[in-house]
């Protein structure tokens, strides 16, 4: 397990014992044993570790750079598929913290009044992102690995589904018809997402369609959820 070695090998450059790190992050004693046993970390320990140890998200989970570019797409789509990160998929989504839902609204430029389906009109860019670029590529990724156990999740997958297609017809001519017609996407799915209505009765992308659009045009992440070149 790739992260496991990346915790060993910060700990003792950093002459901490892993017992320090997890009381200081108040975290149960024998929280690594577990995951040695094949536990599954959760993505809110694996990022508390990461800041601790002072690396990023991607670096601790496959020792990538947070760099994104062509030459390191097929590492980033493995990290993507990797555990803990797919490992994840399926749990109930419920809560995305107000931390992590400003994230994601700089990295795509959008207002949290947009995230949160209130508000229906683009925004203003705002390229300045303070975080790993991989970090919120994971925990966009994440969220739409979820399933959706309230509304206010439901809203939050669609509105960054409909962010995505804004930003791949922009930037590829990818329409709601080609993916209709070539990649076994719901049609009812895909209407509601190309429709920047105030229709939230529906669901968004999942992890399996962001990957499949991804491997057949070639896209990387940040193309696909960031606005923008």
């Amino acid at each position: 397990m790739q992260y496991l070695q990346v915790i060993d090998k910060k700990l003792k450059e950093k002459n901490i014992s892993a017992k320090k790190m997890l009381s200081d992050l108040n975290y149960s004693h024998n929280l690594i044993t577990q995951w040695r046993k094949g536990n599954t970390p959760s993505l809110d320990k694996i990022t508390a570790i990461a800041k601790y140890l002072d690396v990023s998200v991607a670096h601790l989970l496959g020792e990538l750079p947070d760099g994104i570019s062509k030459n390191t797409l097929p590492n980033v789509k493995n990290a993507l598929l990797a555990t803990p990160q797919r490992l994840f998929a399926l749990k109930s989504g419920v809560n995305v913290s107000a931390a992590d839902r400003l994230k994601i609204g700089k990295y795509m430029n959008c207002s949290q009044d947009y995230l949160y389906g209130y508000d229906y009109s683009e925004c203003e860019a705002d390229n300045n992102a303070d975080y790993s670029e991989m970090e919120v590529v994971f925990l966009i990724c994440n969220v739409l690995d979820q399933c959706a156990a309230d509304d206010s999740y439901k809203i939050l997958q669609l509105q960054i589904s409909r962010l995505i297609a804004r930003n791949i017809n922009k930037k590829f001519g990818i329409t709601c018809q080609k993916l209709l017609d070539n990649h076994g996407i719901e049609a009812e799915k895909l209407k509601l997402i190309f429709n920047s209505s105030i229709d939230m009765s529906g669901y968004g992308f999942n992890f399996s369609d962001i990957m499949r659009i991804m491997d057949d045009y070639k896209i990387l992440p940040p193309d696909m959820f960031k606005e923008g070149i």
